[in-house]
Formats: structure tokens, sequence, C-alpha cells
């Protein structure tokens, strides 16, 4: 399990810091199990409202880009928007439409206009239920690996939909993301179950908002990443 002091990437947040570092060692241990030459999708399953994944995936994609790989950060999240609602893109198209083939995949990715990498946000249109589960979203999906080293898809919360679930099954695996104080181990390992049931290959998970200075174990996690070079895998 990594655990990471939840940070958006902004000036002031230098190579060396502990924060860097972490999401640093985290991209290296995603592009190892990915592979080294091979492109990658990964869902961010949060497994309730209580966790907010746009700042740690934004820092991921951030460090990714920094390693030369191009990066795409889906806003997959379609009840609440919340990458697409911090970017100002509200009125943009983007995965609905790019989904329900009404526009181009250069219609719906806009250039984060911080960190340079390519989102796509959620877009103004509703996806018919059970839509996410067709065949052809696998395929449309994993044909953005000819364009993207990296493609990371936010989803809604777990206790929501089962939309995690289905992209999970389309993508390479999935990261489930909690948040220190909030999120109880009991509703992790659910979430880890869920996931798997459904075929889902979980990567791991992240531990945001965590203090380093204070804390030891929490919620019956303990404190693996053991810094640079030395990644965990969570279980």
């Amino acid at each position: 399990m990594f655990k990471i002091e939840q940070s958006a990437v902004r000036e002031g947040m230098g190579a060396k810091s502990m924060i860097m570092e972490a999401y640093r060692a985290l991209g290296a241990n995603l592009v190892n199990q990915i592979g080294k030459e091979k492109s990658g999708i990964v869902v961010f399953a949060a497994p309730d409202e209580k966790t907010n994944s746009v700042s740690v995936v934004q820092n991921l994609a951030f460090v990714m880009m920094e390693m030369g790989r191009k990066v795409l950060v889906i806003d997959a999240e379609l009840r609440n928007k919340a990458l697409t609602r911090e970017s100002n893109k509200e009125t943009a198209e983007g995965f609905a439409e790019w989904l329900l083939g009404e526009t181009s995949l250069q219609g719906a990715t806009q250039k984060d206009a911080m960190r340079h990498f390519e989102i796509m946000p959620a877009g103004k249109k509703a996806i018919p239920a059970g839509m996410l589960a067709r065949k052809e979203i696998e395929n449309a999906v994993q044909s953005l690996k000819d364009v993207y080293d990296c493609v990371f898809v936010l989803t809604s919360a777990m206790d929501e939909t089962a939309d995690a679930l289905m992209l999970g099954q389309v993508a390479d695996g999935a990261v489930i993301v909690l948040t220190a104080g909030k999120s109880r181990k009991q509703v992790a390992e659910l979430a880890k179950e869920k996931l798997e049931v459904a075929g889902v290959k979980v990567f791991g998970a992240i531990l945001s908002e965590y203090d380093v200075k204070t804390s030891t174990k929490l919620d019956g996690y303990y404190y693996m990443y053991k810094g640079r070079g030395k990644s965990a895998n969570i279980r």
C-alpha cells in the first residue's frame, strides 16, 4: 500500500519532496506491473464518496509525463464530474460524446492548462444505462493505447454505481484510492473483493492525506512505503 500526503503539483513542490518521491515510486510500480514497453489503461476506484481521487490522479499523471509518457486522464465520474468542474470544462464535449460517437478523440480531449497532460472531460450528455458493459466500449477504450502510453480513468464511487467494475473489465487493471482518517479497512477490502470478483486486476491501493509525521498505523493499514526505489504493492 502506498501512503501519500495529498497535495497537488503546484509551485513549491520541489523535486526532492517526499510527496513527489512517493508518486514517482508509485509510477514506477505501475509501469513495472503493466510492462515497461506497453501502454496501459488504469481505473482509479474510490470505495465511497468520502474519497476524492482527482488530485491523486493529477499528480500521478504529472510524474508519468515526467517519465516521458504520453498521458490521458479521463473523467468517467459521470455524476459528480469533479475533474471536469475543476478544469472548468462543464460545457465541453468529452467522454460521453466520444463513447456515443458524436465527437472524435481530438474533439473530446484537451490539454490541462497547468500540468500539460491531456484530459477528457465527462461531457454534457448522459450515457444510457448498461452502455459501459458493451463490447464496442471495450474496443473504443483499448484503442486509446494506440495514441497514449498511459490512460488514467476516474470513476464514480463504488457504492454509487458499478462503473468502476465495468470500466475495470476493459482496462488493464484498477487502483483503489483511499483517504486517511475517512476510509475504513472493511470498506477498502470490500472494494477489492468486488473488483476481483468482476475479474478486474487490482494493482494496489493509494492512501492519500496520510500524515507520515504523526501516524504509524491507521485503520489496520501499516505504513509500508519505505522511500525511493522500494515500492510495495498493497494487499
